[in-house]
């Protein structure tokens, strides 16, 4: 499955360069996700993971082997290869794999992530990877730097409440010297 994820991005991050000249520009063809070609021959060029069906293979691996497989090639053959790109993608494989629950403890636990014992940085890193789950409540940079500042510890965060800092990395760079001293 994570084969065909990379052969997904790859096909559809191809940078379209045109040479410079002086005929008419003809547009380069978009390359096509499905084909014409047997399951197992698409499986193969793709370089899945392959199930190689040994007597001791756990039989719930051989069952989510075989619904991963048929599930990215259901969806690619039920929409029109045009509307297949990485958003779209991205998006199915939401739909199946990730739940709505997963997603509102995330949500929860950017809510309520807090400094506490953590280094600056430590707390940055935790603050980035949950902030990809709250993206209403940090559309822009300036609510980023609000958000952050909440979590810090008070002996950090009070001396940057006057700063008014808007731009993220500055931030980041201002609390990690407060804290060093």
């Amino acid at each position: 499955m994570n084969q065909l994820l990379h052969q997904v991005v790859r096909t559809n991050n191809v940078p379209h360069v045109r040479p410079p000249s002086s005929s008419p520009v003809v547009p380069y063809p978009q390359p096509s996700i499905t084909s014409h070609r047997s399951p197992l021959e698409r499986i193969r060029k793709y370089e899945a993971e392959e199930f190689k069906g040994k007597k001791d293979d756990d039989p719930i691996e051989a069952e989510e082997w075989l619904e991963n497989s048929q599930w990215w090639t259901t969806v690619m053959n039920i929409h029109p290869a045009e509307k297949i790109n990485w958003n779209f993608f991205v998006s199915e494989f939401r739909k199946k794999y990730v739940s709505q629950l997963y997603l509102e403890k995330k949500k929860r636990k950017f809510l309520d992530l807090k400094q506490k014992n953590m280094y600056v940085a430590e707390y940055e890193l935790k603050f980035i990877r949950l902030s990809k789950y709250t993206k209403e409540l940090i559309s822009n940079e300036a609510d980023m730097c609000r958000r952050f500042e909440w979590g810090l510890n008070e002996e950090i965060y009070v001396p940057l409440i006057p700063l008014h800092l808007q731009e993220f990395p500055i931030l980041v760079d201002r609390a990690q010297r407060l804290e060093e001293g």
